[in-house]
């Protein structure tokens, strides 16, 4: 009986180490163009995820403020509690169907990092309501770095009736993001606005300052006032 032996040809005598190890090599070139692409990408979408996320914080306390401000008689001079929070309040007389007079604070918690609010009829049996939370990830730089050109960003900034305004103005700036503020920080929503309290004047019990020391001679909402 005759054994019938296969012959090899050239083609199945497999790859060579040398042609292994550029394969190799070209696999893991691709490898790591794919991999950077992704993360290139997944980094764009967070950063995108996080400047959509700050501006609704931001745009959802300004129109909040909006509402609020506008229909305000007078509002104290912005200063700091106790804590090292920056508070400020405005008091609204004009309200329908007889409404006690509506007292309303804010303030920045630069611990916690949060913008909250709160109401209380300026009445003696007024009660403060919780503090409700309208942005997190509050981070404004409430001290700067002059040596650097870097300014303080206060939330909260009073411009007084008088002179060529006829009615108080408040400043409103909010820097919302992850981490902290400065050149280096992540991208967020760093958004800056005045309102301006059409029903108050020169006039307003809070407006008037004549020792020049940035505190309102005169408080409004003493009633139930309180900055912790």
């Amino acid at each position: 009986m005759r054994l019938l032996r296969g012959r090899s040809s050239e083609d199945d005598e497999g790859m060579t180490l040398v042609e292994l190890l550029v394969a190799m090599a070209i696999f893991s070139v691709v490898l790591a163009v794919f991999f950077g692409g992704l993360m290139t990408m997944t980094r764009s979408a967070v950063r995108a995820q996080d400047v959509t996320d700050s501006g609704d914080a931001v745009r959802k306390a300004f129109q909040m403020m909006d509402k609020q401000i506008r229909y305000a008689n007078s509002i104290n001079s912005p200063g700091p509690g106790a804590s090292g929070a920056h508070y400020v309040e405005f008091l609204t007389t004009s309200l329908p169907g007889g409404q006690e007079p509506l007292c309303t604070q804010w303030r920045f918690d630069p611990t916690a990092r949060v913008l909250q609010v709160r109401t209380w009829r300026d009445v003696p049996t007024g009660t403060r309501s919780a503090w409700n939370t309208i942005a997190t990830d509050v981070r404004n730089d409430m001290l700067g770095d002059l040596a650097a050109g870097i300014a303080p960003n206060p939330p909260f900034v009073l411009e007084r009736a008088g002179g060529t305004l006829t009615r108080q103005q408040l400043m409103v700036s909010v820097d919302v993001g992850r981490g902290s503020a400065g050149p280096g920080s992540v991208t967020g929503a760093d958004v800056a606005t005045v309102f301006v309290a059409r029903n108050s004047s020169y006039e307003s019990p809070s407006n008037a300052d004549l020792n020049g020391d940035g505190v309102s001679d005169t408080f409004i909402c003493t009633s139930h006032l309180e900055r912790p």
